[in-house]
């Protein structure tokens, strides 16, 4: 069950849910691109990346050649994970809003 709520506290902060629905929609981005695609600072994207990296919400790999040479991390969704632990808990908050209606 703590895997569950975890994983709920990881996605309640919105710039994460704006870096996911990003990352939905294009997959194997560089945290630039996300950090300009949702209108973030790079460095305060790139802290979130790590935070939804740890949480198994999302995978990176170093496979973006960039202009100077350089490899960069590229970031994607990992739908089933996110389905496999948010589901859970969803249910769980969905479950508790009602019972505060029936009261």
């Amino acid at each position: 069950m703590a895997k569950y709520k975890d994983a709920l506290g990881v996605v309640a902060f919105p710039i994460r849910l704006k870096i996911l629905k990003f990352l939905l929609e294009n997959p194997d981005s560089p945290c630039a691109t996300v950090a300009e695609g949702i209108g973030e600072d790079s460095q305060n994207v790139h802290a979130h990346l790590k935070i939804l990296e740890k949480a198994n919400l999302v995978t990176s790999k170093g496979s973006m050649l960039q202009k100077r040479l350089k490899i960069v991390s590229v970031y994607r969704v990992k739908k089933d994970e996110i389905l496999k632990v948010l589901t859970p808990a969803v249910s769980e908050v969905v479950d508790f809003l009602n019972m505060l209606e029936n009261m």
